[in-house]
């Protein structure tokens, strides 16, 4: 911000300028200094204004990354604006626990008590400073644990009681957690006894126990469901959080039109869940002003050639050439040309597939045209070389692109061939337990969002918590992060 301005303007033009200021620091994404102009001159701002005027601060320096924080120097000596820097800075480097966000928090507050958010809190300070009344004190795990789904189920639990045992040093004040097998009992007993108010359920799994909680006109216990309902409405204390690949398919139409491309061809497998990706991103491409060319399916290895030569047109190409021939009856030299309307191909497959496909897209003369995948091309092995897939771009949770995540890694060392098969599950287990704990904030506060395992999260109007996943691509055989 520099050096704190003055003003000669009567205070109503004062306050007008600094807030054009702020917005104009906001519009350019330079949200510090935006914050810090309004801290400056809190002053200006009749008493009854500085609950807002704290509240957008607030938000200002919440946009702002936390290594633009630590980084950011002021050279000013205003109170008001050193404290807000501390605070930010708290609650940013603690983030990953509520637990010690709090013990900061407090901290911060016997440090500044004469600063003005110590009286006019932001509402995410507000729920904070509630938490130790608040905070879950029992949660019942739902899952299967037994059955066909037990490796998923007892995967995801391992990276609850991951997350869990990191967040919660002293075990005194941490919730008491019971492990509820659904594959052997009905979800609805767990709803049919005594809860407290600050109860959590976490779970179930599949969609036959979630419908059974759209049975209750208000759900007696607050309960994190670990997947989603199709278009099923908002039920009041239902949360539903899910590893949907029609999730992923959607934010990769939105990606790809953000990258301006208009006009697609689809490679997908002739199964169930191959066609609902399909649709769900070629619903979702449409909605946004694109056009799916021409969709292709695979129903075994051997038809993938013929797939993609369906898909660039090159088998009609050859189709004219011999058609010619025959007429002529003239041998010809010619080179089969695909078609020229396709500006990027998105495939759905699994990583064998996959690179079997990327070649054969090269020899049908498609090795020019951007290739896109959602994240089951994908899969956490350290055995495996996806050099044949390099140049494919694909959305991916975090926890997929880190080799050295501290929870990856201490999981790692007890279960590590678990956690090469069932990766995804132990990410989505440690963030069904931060959410756990973070379902006020999310619900109360804006754009709140929580840097998970498996993206960035938010809730949605519907109660869905929804992930926005990282841009990556293959290169030199292996899977990393693209900076965008």
């Amino acid at each position: 911000v520099g050096p704190q301005q003055h003003f000669n303007a009567p205070v109503d033009q004062q306050i007008e300028l600094v807030m054009a200021i702020a917005a104009a620091y906001h519009a350019t994404e330079q949200h510090i200094e935006g914050a810090l102009i309004l801290a400056e001159h809190t002053g200006l701002f009749a008493n009854e204004e500085q609950a807002a005027v704290s509240d957008t601060i607030w938000t200002l320096l919440r946009k702002a990354e936390t290594f633009q924080l630590t980084q950011y120097e002021y050279n000013g000596d205003n109170y008001d604006v050193q404290g807000w820097l501390e605070l930010i800075k708290t609650i940013k480097l603690n983030q990953n626990s509520l637990d010690q966000q709090y013990l900061a928090f407090t901290k911060w507050t016997e440090d500044w008590p004469a600063h003005p958010a110590t009286s006019q809190l932001p509402l995410e300070l507000q729920l904070l400073s509630k938490l130790p009344d608040t905070k879950a004190t029992d949660i019942v795990l739902a899952l299967p644990v037994t059955g066909p789904l037990a490796n998923v189920g007892l995967s995801i639990m391992d990276g609850f009681f991951a997350s869990y045992y990191q967040q919660n040093q002293d075990r005194a004040s941490a919730p008491q957690i019971e492990i509820f097998n659904t594959a052997e009992n009905d979800i609805l007993a767990i709803y049919n006894r005594q809860h407290n108010d600050n109860s959590l359920v976490i779970g179930p799994l599949d969609k036959a126990s979630i419908s059974k909680l759209h049975t209750f006109d208000t759900l007696p216990v607050r309960t994190l469901a670990l997947n989603y309902l199709d278009d099923a409405p908002a039920k009041e204390n239902l949360f539903q959080f899910g590893l949907a690949p029609e999730e992923e398919a959607r934010q990769l139409a939105q990606h790809l039109r953000t990258r301006k491309y208009t006009k697609v061809g689809v490679i997908a497998p002739e199964l169930d869940w191959g066609f609902r990706i399909h649709d769900s991103f070629a619903r979702k491409f449409s909605s946004h002003g694109g056009i799916v060319i021409e969709s292709t399916f695979y129903s075994d290895q051997a038809s993938l050639s013929n797939t993609v030569a369906k898909l660039l047109a090159t088998d009609k190409s050859k189709e004219r050439a011999r058609a010619i021939q025959n007429i002529t009856g003239t041998p010809l030299n010619y080179e089969p040309r695909r078609r020229q309307d396709l500006e990027a191909i998105f495939i759905i497959a699994k990583p064998d597939t996959a690179k079997q496909l990327k070649p054969l897209l090269s020899f049908h003369y498609a090795g020019d045209i951007p290739v896109f995948s959602t994240s089951q091309i994908h899969e956490q092995n350290p055995n495996t070389s996806y050099r044949d897939l390099n140049g494919i771009e694909f959305l991916e949770m975090p926890w997929m692109l880190s080799a050295t995540n501290p929870l990856k890694v201490a999981i790692k060392k007890v279960l590590p061939e678990q956690l090469d098969n069932y990766s995804r599950f132990f990410a989505f287990g440690a963030d069904a337990h931060e959410l756990g704990a973070r379902l006020d904030f999310l619900s109360q506060i804006e754009d709140s969002q929580l840097e998970g395992q498996t993206g960035d999260l938010q809730l949605s109007p519907t109660n869905k918590i929804v992930r926005q996943l990282q841009a990556a691509k293959f290169s030199n055989g292996r899977a990393v992060a693209i900076q965008e």
